[in-house]
Parts: structure tokens; sequence; C-alpha cells
């Protein structure tokens, strides 16, 4: 299943970040981001996946993989790149499956 999503790979996340606009893949064996920046990884990569309310209002997703951090969040709606609203189900699904899909990954 693809997800439209918006990201950031950096060490903090908040409200004033500037972040990527992508299509996220789960497959059964990685997470693949296309769009301003490809990015793929494997879930044998991961280390922790965590999902967070940002200032209360939206879930956001933090994989922590190969000594790098990574935020994302399945979009709703996007308003000509400022104004982002999240999709809090659909963030939700996306987080249990990269939580399963790095569980089930052997080490």
């Amino acid at each position: 299943m693809k997800y439209k999503i918006f990201f950031h790979q950096g060490d903090s996340f908040d409200i004033k970040t500037k972040v990527k606009s992508g299509v996220a893949e789960v497959t059964e064996s990685r997470l693949q981001i296309t769009g301003d920046e490809s990015i793929g990884i494997s879930f044998s990569e991961i280390d922790h996946v965590e999902m967070f309310r940002l200032y209360g209002l939206s879930r956001v997703v933090k994989i922590k993989h190969s000594g790098q951090t990574l935020f994302l969040a399945v979009v709703r709606l996007n308003l000509f790149g400022l104004f982002v609203r999240v999709n809090f189900f659909r963030t939700g699904e996306l987080y249990s499956k990269l939580r399963q899909g790095h569980e089930e990954t052997p080490e």
C-alpha cells in the first residue's frame, strides 16, 4: 500500500521544521520513500520505531535507523506547502506496518 507523506531526516522535529513530501510504500522487507528525496530503509536497518503526538495535535512516526532519525506522517490535506493536515488513522496504520515489519525481521 502507498501513503502520501511528509518527512524529515534529522535529529529533531518541531512545528517549524521544513519537511519534504513524497510517497511511502511498505513492502515485506523495507520502507521505500520516493519524492523530493528518495530514501530506502530495510527493516533489518531499523533500530527503533515509535509514534508520538506533535503538540497534542497530530501523530508523527519516528524511525531510528543506521545512526539516523527519520520523522514522517501521512498527509490528509496539503495546501501549497504552507499548511498540512495529518491523516490520524492512516499514520497509525503506517506505524503498525513498520513496527510489525521491524519486529518480524530476524537480526
